[in-house]
C-alpha cells in the first residue's frame, strides 16, 4: 500500500523547526507492515495514494481548500479538532517513531542553503511524552477540557540510543502523582534530557527540585508564567528552584489573551502593563522571559508593541543590552542607514530620515500613556526594578512614582487596622475591598495572613 503523510505546519510555516510525532508513528506503524510510505513537502505534489494521512498542530497553519475531501484521507491533530482531537488507535500511538520521516527533506533544505543546525530536533533528538493532560484547564489551551495528568509512555516506547538527546513534550510532568519513578527511567538512560513545553513551576516540590538540579538536563530549564496573578506562587517556586539549581532558566510570559473573550481596550493596555511587569519581575529572579503572542494580538490597537516586546525579549542579548525605548527606536530606523545612526537617532530625524513602524508605535503608547513608558521604557533588564511599586495608574499624564511606592518594613508585618490606614493614605479614600483590588502586586498578597486577607475580603 502506498501511503503518503501530510504534515501540514512543515509546508505552511516558514520556520517551523520541529517534527510532527503523529506523523513519525504512523509512518513507523506503515513501514513496519511493509507499506510504501512518502512524506508530501508541497501541497501541489501529492500525487496517488492508497492512503493519506493529514496532520496540523497550530490552527493558523494554511491548508488548501479540498485537501481534507480528498479520497482515502484521514486527518487529525490539534490544528483541526483543538482540545477535541481524537486520539490515534493505540497499535499507532505506542508505535516507534520513525525518525528518518523527515530525512529527504532535511537534506533538500541544506542543499537550498539551511544551516545543518536548524534541523536538530528532527536528527538528534529521541522526541515523547511520559505524561498526558493537565488539571488546571486553562482556556487558551488544548488541555482545557482535561481534568489530570495520566501516564502516557515509557521513555524506552521512543528512545533512539542512536540519538544524543531526548525531548519530553509532556504539558504536566511536574502534576503527575507518579513523577519519579518515570523522571529515574530518564536520568537512567544517560542522556541529556529536555522538557519541550514548559513545566508548570506553581507544581513544583523540594524532592523535584533536587532531582531535576542533579540530572543531566539538555539547555535551560523552561518554565511557564502565564498570569499576573500567579505572580507570588511563581515567585515562590522560583526560590525554591534557585536554591537547588543555577542552570539557565526560561519562562513563557503568555501575553494578549484575555479570558473573558471581550478584548476591550481596557483589557489591551492593563495586558500590556503586566507582561512589562513579568518581564522585570523575572529579571530579578535571574531568569530569561520568552514572550508568547496569543493569536488576538494582531487585532489588538496595540500590535506593533506587541511585535516590539516580542523581538525584544525573544533576543536575549537585546534584551539584556538594550532598554525597551533604545530597542524600538533602533527597529525603526532604516535598514540601509542602520549602521550610521542606530547610535544617533537624533540625527537620524536630522538629516531627514522618516520614523520607521516600531519607532511610531513607541511614540504612540508614549503619547496616550506616558505612565507607562515613564515606569518601564528605560529600564534596563538587569537593573534594579521596584517590585513594590502598585498598580500604576494608567492615565493620559505623567505619575508621581514616589507616590506609589509601598514601605518594604511594612511588607513584611500582617495588615492589622493601623497599617491598613497608612495602605489607604498611599492609594487615596478607598474601601477595604477597593483597596485590596488595587493591590495587585503579588509581593504584598504573599505578606498577608489568611486571616488578614479574609477580613479585608480578598478575591482572588
Amino acid at each position: 500500500m502506498r501511503v503518503k503523510i501530510v504534515d501540514c505546519d512543515l509546508i505552511s510555516r516558514t520556520n517551523h523547526r520541529f517534527p510532527n510525532l503523529a506523523c513519525m508513528k504512523i509512518s513507523g506503524y506503515h513501514k513496519k507492515r511493509r507499506d510504501r510510505v512518502e512524506l508530501v513537502t508541497d501541497f501541489n505534489s501529492i500525487g496517488k495514494y492508497d492512503l493519506l494521512w493529514v496532520a496540523k498542530v497550530f490552527t493558523s497553519s494554511w491548508i488548501p481548500d479540498g485537501l481534507l475531501n480528498m479520497p482515502n484521507t484521514i486527518d487529525g491533530g490539534s490544528g483541526f479538532y483543538f482540545d477535541q482531537s481524537p486520539n490515534l488507535p493505540p497499535e499507532i500511538e505506542h508505535h516507534f517513531p520513525d525518525y528518518h520521516l523527515y530525512d529527504k527533506w532535511i537534506e533538500q533544505q541544506i542543499q537550498n542553503g539551511k544551516k545543518a543546525k536548524e534541523f536538530e530536533y528532527y536528527t538528534e533528538y529521541s522526541i515523547g511524552r511520559l505524561t498526558r493532560g493537565c488539571f488546571r484547564r486553562c482556556s487558551f489551551c488544548i488541555n482545557r477540557t482535561a481534568k489530570k495528568v495520566e501516564f502516557a509512555s515509557h521513555v524506552s516506547e521512543f528512545l533512539d540510543c542512536n540519538r544524543p538527546y531526548i525531548c519530553l513534550i509532556d504539558d504536566q510532568f511536574l502534576g503527575y502523582k507518579d513523577w519519579g519513578p518515570l523522571l529515574d527511567e530518564l536520568i537512567q538512560t544517560g542522556k541529556p534530557f529536555q522538557f519541550k513545553q514548559g513545566n508548570d513551576v506553581r507544581c513544583l516540590r523540594k524532592e523535584q527540585a533536587e532531582k531535576l538540579a542533579t540530572a543531566n538536563y539538555h539547555r535551560e530549564m523552561i518554565f511557564a508564567y502565564d498570569r499576573i496573578e500567579d505572580t507570588a506562587i511563581i515567585t515562590r517556586k522560583l526560590h525554591l528552584w534557585r536554591k537547588y539549581s543555577d542552570m539557565p532558566t526560561k519562562l513563557y510570559v503568555l501575553c494578549a489573551y484575555d479570558p473573558s473573550g471581550t478584548y476591550s481596550r481596557e483589557f489591551w493596555v492593563k495586558d500590556i502593563v503586566d507582561t512589562f511587569r513579568r518581564i522585570f519581575i523575572l529579571a530579578t529572579l535571574n531568569c530569561l522571559p520568552y514572550i508568547m503572542r496569543y493569536e488576538e494580538y494582531h487585532n489588538s490597537p496595540f500590535r506593533g508593541i506587541y511585535n516590539n516586546i516580542g523581538a525584544w525579549v525573544n533576543q536575549p542579548e537585546m534584551l539584556k543590552t538594550k532598554t525597551f525605548r533604545q530597542f524600538s527606536i533602533q527597529r525603526g530606523i532604516s535598514s540601509t542607514v542602520y549602521n550610521t545612526y542606530k547610535d544617533d537617532p537624533e540625527q537620524y530625524i536630522k538629516d531627514g530620515y522618516k520614523k520607521g513602524i516600531s519607532w511610531l508605535c513607541l511614540d504612540d503608547l508614549t503619547k496616550q500613556f506616558p505612565s507607562i513608558a515613564d515606569m518601564f521604557f528605560d529600564v534596563k533588564y538587569g537593573e534594579h526594578f521596584n517590585e513594590q511599586i502598585i498598580n500604576i495608574p494608567i492615565t493620559n499624564r505623567k505619575v508621581n512614582k514616589e507616590k506609589y511606592k509601598i514601605n518594604t518594613t511594612m511588607l513584611r508585618c500582617r495588615v492589622d487596622s493601623k497599617k491598613l490606614c497608612l495602605l489607604k493614605e498611599i492609594y487615596g479614600n478607598l474601601t477595604n475591598t477597593q483597596l485590596i483590588d488595587r493591590l495587585i502586586n503579588e509581593k504584598v498578597k504573599e505578606a498577608f495572613s489568611t486571616k488578614a486577607t479574609e477580613r479585608l475580603d480578598w478575591k482572588e
